[in-house]
C-alpha cells in the first residue's frame, strides 16, 4: 500500500506515518467518525467487481467480509479490507487534489485519523479550503468527519500526530514520559500499598503494570532512549513487587497512564 497508509501494514508503526510531518509548518489534522462501520458490504461487493471479479464473487467476498452489513471491528480482516476501501474511495482522490493544488502538500491516514501537513507557512483561507476539500471527497466517499477534532497546529505550537510531538523530530510528549515514570517510581516504593488508578478508575497492580509495559513498547518505537530508561525502571518495580520488598520512600508524583 502507498506510504500515505500507515495502520494495518506489517512494519509499518506508528512513527512512519508521524515522521512524514515532522518539521511542516502547518499540520491539519482530521478523524473520521465510525471508520470501520462505514465500509459496508456493498462498497466491497463494487470494489471486487471494479477490479474484474464477476457479481457473483464479488457479493461472496463481499458478504465474507462483513458482518451485518458492514466490516466488524477487530476482525483479523477488517483493517486490511478497511485500508484498501478507503484508499479506493477517497485516499487516491485526496492526493490528487492535493498534488493539483500545490504538490508540497502530504496526506496521510492512520486508520481513521487524517493529517495533511505543508513545508510552508499557509494563510487561513488556505487551510480553510484544504478542510473542506477533504471534508466533500471525504463524505461523497460515504465517510463521515468527526468535525469537533479537525484542528490546525503551526510551527509555532506544540505539532502533535498520532500522541507524537513532530515539530522537530518524533518524540514522546514529556507530559507522558513523566506520568509514566513517576507511576512507576510510585510502585518500586509503595508496592500493593498505593491506590492506583488509570483512567480515573481503580486499577489492579497487575493490570496497571501490564498497561504500562504496554505504553513503554510504544514509546521505543517514538524514543528507544526514552524507553530503554523507563524499561529499566519498569524492571526494577517489577522485581521489588516480586521479592514483595517493602520499601518506604515518598513518591515524586502519581498520575494515570491514558
Amino acid at each position: 500500500m502507498g506510504s500515505h497508509i500507515g495502520a494495518y501494514v506489517p512494519g509499518r508503526a506508528c512513527s512512519f506515518t508521524a515522521a512524514q510531518h515532522v518539521g511542516r509548518k502547518i499540520i491539519i489534522s482530521m478523524d473520521l467518525k465510525d471508520f470501520f462501520p462505514s465500509v459496508k458490504q456493498s462498497m466491497i461487493r463494487n470494489y471486487f467487481h471494479e477490479i474484474g471479479y464477476n457479481q457473483q464473487v464479488s457479493g461472496l467476498l463481499a458478504a465474507l467480509l462483513t458482518y451485518e452489513n458492514y466490516v466488524p471491528q477487530g476482525a483479523s480482516s477488517s483493517g486490511y479490507i478497511a485500508n484498501v476501501i478507503a484508499d479506493y474511495r477517497f485516499d487516491r482522490e485526496i492526493l490528487a487534489e492535493l498534488s493539483d493544488l500545490d504538490p508540497n502538500w502530504v496526506y496521510t491516514r492512520y486508520s481513521d485519523d487524517l493529517d495533511i501537513s505543508h513545508p510552508e507557512v499557509q494563510t487561513q483561507e488556505t487551510t480553510r479550503k484544504i478542510i473542506g476539500l477533504v471534508t466533500r471527497i471525504v463524505q461523497s466517499a460515504g465517510f463521515k468527519v468527526h468535525y469537533k477534532k479537525t484542528h490546525r497546529e503551526h510551527y509555532f505550537q506544540r505539532q502533535k500526530v498520532l500522541g507524537m510531538v513532530v515539530n522537530e523530530k518524533t518524540n514522546i510528549p514529556i507530559e507522558e514520559y513523566l506520568r509514566v515514570r513517576g507511576i512507576l517510581h510510585d510502585v518500586l516504593c509503595y508496592g500493593e500499598d498505593f491506590p492506583y488508578h488509570a483512567e480515573g478508575q481503580p486499577i489492579t497492580l497487575p493490570a496497571l503494570m501490564t498497561k504500562l509495559f504496554g505504553k513503554i513498547n510504544y514509546f521505543k518505537q517514538i524514543n528507544p532512549i526514552k524507553a530503554t530508561k523507563l524499561l529499566r525502571l519498569y524492571e526494577a518495580a517489577d522485581a521489588s513487587l516480586e521479592k514483595k520488598d517493602a520499601n518506604l520512600c515518598i513518591p515524586s508524583s502519581t498520575g494515570n497512564p491514558s
